[in-house]
């Protein structure tokens, strides 16, 4: 309705509005690939050493995406001291810092301007910082469970909130919420990795 009443034409619009709704499967898609990655890079090196160093997992990650990302969020909170469309209140750069991002949208709603995807990485971070522990210690069979468990806990939580009317923030960027595409990802791994061995 917004393109049509503004003069776009129909067949443009016909064509936008099927791509940004499709476009919203990606975040659940990349959680699918980020899960199935890091579950693959961590069977792989317990298998070649026979542990899973978290020291070397952590420094790894966190020289990978926390210099850029907190530059991102340090830049987006002085932004929103010049332009009054960018306000960015405190608790949301606290919650980004501190990676609970999408838990600060859960509480107080989207914050305005350009930092609203940030809360995807929330939830990343959140998975790395919990899975290597796992990894470390369950078997296979175990780390199987475990994702099991995930998924039933995902869809228990998601329906939930869909029964007790929780706001579509509570949701959509809530973690538990998200944790499907994490716990698939899981399971492909692990499929993929027995499959590698028997052949």
């Amino acid at each position: 309705g917004f393109y049509d009443a503004n003069g776009f034409p129909h067949w443009i619009t016909a064509t936008i509005i099927p791509a940004l709704i499709s476009g919203a499967y990606g975040v659940d898609l990349f959680f699918a690939l980020s899960a199935y990655l890091i579950t693959s890079l961590l069977l792989r090196e317990r298998a070649g050493t026979g542990s899973v160093d978290l020291r070397s997992f952590y420094v790894r990650r966190i020289l990978r995406i926390w210099p850029l990302y907190l530059s991102f969020v340090a830049f987006a909170a002085s932004l929103s001291l010049l332009f009054e469309t960018q306000r960015l209140a405190w608790h949301y750069v606290a919650g980004y810092s501190l990676l609970a991002g999408n838990w600060m949208y859960v509480i107080y709603g989207l914050p305005a301007g350009f930092t609203i995807p940030l809360w995807t990485v929330s939830i990343e971070e959140q998975f790395y910082l919990t899975w290597p522990l796992a990894c470390r210690r369950a078997s296979p069979s175990g780390m199987a469970a475990i994702a099991a468990g995930v998924l039933i806990v995902g869809n228990a939580v998601r329906a939930w909130l869909a029964v007790s009317g929780a706001p579509l923030q509570a949701m959509e960027y809530n973690t538990f919420t998200r944790l499907d595409p994490i716990a698939l990802g899981i399971l492909i791994a692990l499929v993929g990795n027995r499959l590698s061995r028997w052949t």
